[in-house]
C-alpha cells in the first residue's frame, strides 16, 4: 500500500510518520535521543524502549498476517490524519490482499523485526510499473511500495533508512539508476515527504479507473539521506 496500487503495485505505497522521541543504539545498546537534535538522554514520551539496529529480514508468504497488521494499523492512524488515504482497499480487501501475497511470495517484501515485533515494512518491485511512461523504461528502476512504519517507531528516521537502503540493494541487486513511488493523490503532506527525501515529482498518472494513487516521484538510486543513524541491519534468510 504506501505509494500506489496497480496490477501488482499498492495503493499509496509510501507514508510519512512522525512520532514524539526515538531509541537509537550504540552497536546493540539501548540509549534515548531527542530525535530533532540527537542528544541524550531524552524522555520518551512514546512507544517503548527499543533494540536498535533493527533486523532487516527478506519476509515470506508467512509473514502475510504481520504485514497486514500493520496495513491495518497504520490506516487507522491515517483516518487521524485528515487524510482519506487508506480509507478502504483499493479497489477492494481481497484483491489488496493478494497483491501483498504475491509480492511476499516473489521475494520482494522486507520486514525490520524488533525482536518478534513487526516494526515496519518496504517492498522493492523491479518489475516496471506501466503506471509510468514507457519513455522513463529506457534507465532501469525499482518500483517502492507499502513502505510502513508502525506508530511506535515513528520519528526516529527509519522511514529515510528504509529507502536509503532500498536504493543500495537495488543498485547491488538490479542494477537500477531510479527509484520510483506513486504516492496517494490527494496526501499533501505525503508527497512533501517525498520531495524532502530527494525525490523530484513526476507528475501524474492516468487514474481514469479510479486507481488512487497517481502522483509519481523518483529519485536517484545512489542517493542517500544525510541523516543516517544507523537504525537497520540487514540480515540473511527468512524468519
Amino acid at each position: 500500500m504506501p505509494t500506489a496500487m496497480c496490477p501488482g503495485h499498492d495503493e499509496g505505497e509510501v507514508l510519512a510518520f512522525t512520532g514524539f522521541c526515538a531509541t537509537v543504539a550504540s552497536g546493540y545498546h539501548r540509549a534515548v535521543f531527542d530525535p530533532d537534535t540527537g542528544d541524550a538522554p531524552y524522555l520518551a514520551e512514546y512507544g517503548t524502549m527499543t533494540w536498535w539496529p533493527l533486523r532487516l529480514r527478506l519476509a515470506s508468504e508467512a509473514d502475510l498476517e504481520s504485514v497486514l497488521r500493520l496495513i491495518h494499523s497504520v490506516a487507522a492512524w491515517l483516518q487521524t490524519q485528515n487524510t482519506d488515504q487508506w480509507a478502504r482497499p483499493w479497489p477492494n480487501q481481497a484483491v489488496r490482499d493478494d497483491r501483498v501475497r504475491t509480492d511476499l511470495k516473489r521475494g520482494k517484501t522486507w520486514i525490520a523485526w524488533d525482536g518478534e515485533t513487526a516494526a515496519a515494512t518496504i517492498t522493492v518491485d523491479p518489475d516496471e510499473d506501466p503506471r509510468w511512461p514507457e519513455l522513463r523504461y529506457r534507465h532501469p528502476a525499482i518500483y517502492i511500495q507499502r513502505l510502513m512504519i508502525c506508530r511506535p517507531y515513528g520519528g526516529a528516521g527509519l522511514g529515510a533508512e528504509l529507502l536509503d537502503w532500498a536504493g543500495k540493494s537495488s543498485r547491488r541487486d538490479h542494477q537500477a539508476d531510479w527509484m520510483r513511488a506513486n504516492a496517494w493523490t490527494t496526501n499533501k503532506r505525503l508527497h512533501d515527504y517525498y520531495t524532502g527525501q530527494g525525490f523530484t515529482s513526476c507528475g501524474f498518472c492516468d487514474a481514469a479507473d479510479g486507481y488512487p494513487s497517481a502522483a509519481r516521484f523518483q529519485r536517484p538510486a545512489a542517493y542517500l539521506s544525510a541523516t543516517h543513524r544507523g537504525l537497520l541491519v540487514e540480515v540473511s534468510g527468512t524468519r
